[in-house]
């Protein structure tokens, strides 16, 4: 699972829609939580399973929109602001392909909704609004997934930076997912452990 800090992500890409949309303050939620990014079946270089082989290459705009009904299409547009730029399509056809769900894009994205549901309502997220403009080292970033998801969970959990800014956390999860129901802290510490990563500094919009 791929979640973002969207204001580090905007300070290299301002242009995207999702970006303007988050400096006029239109994305409340995301200046105080994560993103997502995505939910990659692994190993990584199982990318654009089945028909979706045909898709490699094309913008995102050109891409398929996925089929799902309009709650789990609400919900995705909530957790994930890059689908105003197309990031659901790129990811539905890069890794959603290859995700093995009976129920399609449908159980695909649900499953990604209910772990971001998870994590931004955990300590880990509180931890990144207390130290918004502050740096942050990923020792604490792991005690806080030990503390809020169980002894353990912090060692999956990789932080990815650029320019001195935190931009990603990178959780290794394994089992299965059932939307409402599997713990984030099950699929964590049953996960392959990770390095730490960097530390950086909790962007905040505007800086």
């Amino acid at each position: 699972l791929a979640a973002s800090w969207l204001p580090a992500f905007c300070e290299e890409a301002g242009g995207r829609r999702e970006c303007q949309a988050l400096e006029r303050g239109a994305l409340p939620s995301a200046e105080r939580g994560f993103v997502l990014h995505g939910l990659w079946p692994q190993p990584r270089s199982r990318e654009y399973c089945g028909e979706a082989e045909d898709l490699k290459g094309l913008r995102w705009s050109d891409l398929p929109r996925p089929s799902v009904d309009r709650a789990t299409g609400l919900e995705v547009i909530r957790v994930m602001p890059g689908a105003a730029s197309g990031l659901h399509r790129h990811q539905w056809a890069k890794h959603g392909s290859c995700y093995g769900a009976a129920g399609g894009a449908d159980e695909y994205f649900e499953d990604s909704v209910w772990l971001m549901q998870q994590l931004n309502a955990s300590d880990v997220a509180v931890l990144f609004e207390a130290y918004a403009g502050d740096r942050l080292e990923p020792e604490d970033i792991r005690d806080a997934f030990d503390q809020a998801f169980g002894r353990g969970a912090g060692g999956r959990v990789e932080v990815v930076c650029g320019d001195g800014l935190i931009q990603e956390l990178r959780l290794s999860l394994r089992g299965t997912v059932v939307a409402g129901t599997t713990p984030l802290g099950d699929l964590l510490r049953a996960g392959a452990t990770r390095r730490p990563g960097c530390g950086g500094v909790v962007d905040v919009v505007g800086n």
